[in-house]
């Protein structure tokens, strides 16, 4: 093993919600990673961002909006752990969305009979019950195909929502220069001199 890689795999130790497993490839579905920080993807983390996107993005696959609204995410995930969140990115994207939030459905404290249905249907989706092209969006991205154009972005709200944004949140800033984007995405002050590269997605070892 070299020095590099065994330097790699302590970071993912000491960064992990649970303990890394040994194995010749410390990122076989991908990893996030940012300086002092590195994530290794899990099935379930695949899974649950899946069922997410094809909740919240996946009209827009295709379109900046969609790469946008993961790079967001990405980010929001990493400047939460700064701040001493520990949780799966599985638990942190699942919760994001309330279509896919344990919050909003059957049994959850924010029942809506709009909502709270379409939250328990894509809870119970399976992999291969998603629609090809939200699987592929979502390989592509934990396969690092998605350079991100969108350093700093960590809140998303769905357009139309800007005023729910907190007052110390920086924005709104838009994918699209008309403003008719679907979301409008916010910056954190700690993400102010993040770069493209600050946060980044190393692919799983062909």
């Amino acid at each position: 093993m070299t020095i590099a890689v065994a330097v790699f795999l302590a970071l993912l130790r000491l960064s992990l919600p649970g303990p890394l497993q040994q194995t010749p490839d410390p990122c076989p579905r991908g990893c996030i990673v940012a300086p002092g920080f590195a994530y290794a993807i899990t099935r379930s983390d695949v899974l649950w961002t899946a069922r997410m996107a094809h909740c919240e993005v996946e009209t827009v696959i295709g379109t900046d909006d969609a790469p946008a609204t993961m790079w967001a995410l990405a980010q929001n995930f990493v400047r939460r752990h700064n701040v001493g969140r520990r949780e799966t990115f599985g638990a942190f994207v699942s919760s994001y969305s309330g279509c896919t939030s344990r919050r909003w459905a059957t049994g959850g404290d924010k029942y809506s009979p709009r909502i709270t249905p379409i939250a328990d249907i894509n809870r119970r989706l399976r992999w291969v019950d998603l629609p090809q092209t939200t699987r592929d969006f979502v390989r592509s991205f934990f396969h690092g195909e998605m350079p991100n154009r969108w350093p700093g972005w960590v809140y998303v709200w769905t357009h139309g929502w800007e005023s729910h944004a907190g007052p110390r949140s920086i924005g709104p800033f838009y994918a699209v220069e008309t403003e008719h984007s679907l979301n409008a995405y916010y910056k954190d002050r700690a993400t102010m001199g993040w770069r493209s590269d600050t946060v980044r997605i190393v692919p799983p070892r062909q």
